[in-house]
């Protein structure tokens, strides 16, 4: 794709931006996009910033209670909360009048609410309530005749959530009243989530707040997606028609998408997804697998290049830092070998190369260093910058490389780096051998989507007994697969990198062993099957 000047900036929108009152800033730029184009269809309906307030008042052991809340576009403002009993005063009540002056108040049975707040203003004052309850009933049928109280009991809401009351029920009430009334804002921004999940697994967006939740959404999209580009892909990577989970899309999908802009390709990618000829997709779902296997050998040979002044580096920063500059090293890799030597060498790893007259530098963190400090530091020297809090990158004109390295010896020493943390499993349960079951496989879904920010469960399983032990892998035999009996069922196993452990402990067939895991599914020769991944182990 050829360099174009973007048009003038209207609006700018990154939730980033220090300042930003987004309450979640690490949205990928895709999902960015997806809400805003949710948000204009929003604006067309007669609710766009119409300032809205819902009440609910009631009778407990304290005495009166009203809760209320403020919203606007859905977006809960401002919340108050009163209880009137006899120590209560005219001023406590001015408060109460103040927080809904000027709302339109909306409740559930406005007979029953009508006559609570009766016996706080009297009967000679005019109160204006919104009864939700009609239309509430009216999109949601199953409703009806069923007082607040009754629904309340039957909300799922206080099961996932142990602090929510009675205001957050109703407000959970008029949102999703609101997506059924017009049902356009759901329609129409569902089938792009496919795209969103897409763009936060491969752009490594951590998987919270509501990134789980588009992510999640997302991935059932992305497994009917009728989009013939990415069903083409999905063809060639032999992917189509089997469940797709967030691991199958990181490791195998996003890699193949990502490898045309980092071999210099992007239209290859979006040609794909925007080609409306069979013939076409097909020949650019080819060219992107191999511009994938032309990627994973230049990380190969960059490998053995770049390891040894990055170690360098690094000693001379006191673990500070690895970093490597080599005009040699492929635009599209940088990132790659960042993240690399990060995961190697258990510290940031900063890697650039040359692109004409300007550095290109990929930035990978860990251990709470300080990723958007440290960049701010050289913003001047900067032709531009950006990312996240574990993965950034920056264009600095070659001939201020000087500067920067020189800035760059004298701001490090002001960072500093969390402990290393001890290579520590974390058990999420240990699973006695009579419910190591296939039926597990639902706890482990009804948990996804797992990634950045939101790892795997790890169970661990004691005493399983091991049938067969062999090794396997192309350049030497450095992983084993298992066959591990736990009684109720035999399993299979793969086990990565194995050969080390191997080396240095006695083990082998008929030994019992306790074993941490995860629990995933493997495909082979279109056959799905069940399958533990060993993450450590040791004699029972």
């Amino acid at each position: 794709v050829p360099p174009q000047e973007p048009p003038p900036a209207l609006v700018i929108i990154d939730p980033k931006t220090p300042g930003e009152t987004y309450p979640f800033a690490h949205l990928s730029a895709t999902a960015v996009v997806a809400k805003l184009v949710w948000a204009l269809r929003f604006a067309a309906t007669p609710l766009y910033n119409q300032r809205l307030c819902l009440l609910n008042a009631y009778r407990d052991e304290t005495g009166l209670v009203v809760e209320a809340c403020r919203i606007v576009n859905l977006v809960e403002t401002k919340r108050f909360r009163w209880v009137y009993d006899e120590k209560s005063t005219s001023n406590d009540l001015t408060l109460l009048v103040s927080f809904l002056q000027d709302q339109e108040i909306y409740v559930f049975d406005e007979r029953a609410q009508l006559k609570l707040l009766r016996q706080l203003f009297g009967a000679g004052v005019e109160i204006g309530l919104f009864d939700l309850a009609p239309g509430i009933v009216k999109v949601f049928p199953a409703l009806a005749g069923l007082s607040f109280a009754e629904i309340r009991a039957k909300s799922r809401l206080p099961r996932y959530n142990a602090e929510a009351g009675d205001l957050d029920i109703l407000l959970s009430l008029f949102v999703s009243s609101v997506y059924k009334t017009f049902p356009n804002l759901g329609a129409e921004f569902l089938p792009v989530l496919d795209l969103v999940a897409l763009a936060s697994l491969a752009d490594l967006m951590p998987l919270e707040n509501e990134n789980r939740i588009l992510v999640r959404l997302g991935m059932q999209t992305l497994n009917k997606t009728r989009r013939p580009g990415l069903r083409a892909l999905l063809m060639r990577l032999r992917l189509l028609g089997r469940p797709l989970s967030t691991t199958d899309v990181s490791w195998q999908l996003t890699p193949v998408l990502n490898a045309a802009g980092r071999m210099g390709e992007p239209g290859t990618a979006a040609g794909l997804l925007l080609s409306t000829d069979e013939a076409e997709r097909k020949a650019l779902a080819e060219r992107l697998e191999t511009l994938n296997q032309q990627r994973k050998q230049a990380s190969l040979a960059a490998w053995d290049v770049v390891l040894p002044p990055a170690r360098s580096f690094y000693e001379a920063s006191g673990g500070l830092l690895a970093l490597v500059r080599d005009p040699a090293i492929p635009r599209g890799i940088t990132g790659i070998l960042a993240s690399r030597l990060m995961n190697t060498l258990g510290a940031p790893a900063l890697v650039m190369t040359h692109q004409g007259e300007r550095i290109v530098g990929s930035l990978r963190t860990n251990r709470g260093f300080q990723t958007r400090q440290f960049l701010d530091a050289f913003a001047d020297l900067f032709t531009d910058y950006g990312g996240h809090a574990q993965a950034a990158g920056f264009h600095l004109p070659l001939d201020r490389a000087g500067e920067f390295q020189a800035r760059l010896e004298a701001v490090l020493p002001n960072f500093s780096l969390d402990a290393a943390a001890e290579a520590v499993l974390e058990i999420d349960a240990e699973v006695p051998l009579e419910y190591l079951k296939a039926e597990l496989i639902q706890v482990v879904d009804l948990l996804e989507p797992y990634g950045e920010g939101n790892r795997p469960l790890i169970f661990v399983a004691r005493g399983l007994l091991v049938l067969d032990l062999d090794l396997m892998g192309k350049s030497g035999a450095a992983h084993a697969r298992l066959t591990l009996d736990a009684g109720a069922a035999k399993w299979p196993a793969i086990w990565w990198n194995a050969l080390e452990f191997l080396e240095r402990h006695e083990f082998g067939v008929g030994d019992r062993v306790d074993v941490a895991f995860n629990l995933g599914r493997n495909f082979y020769q279109g056959q799905e099957s069940l399958q533990l991944t060993v993450l450590d182990l040791v004699k029972s």
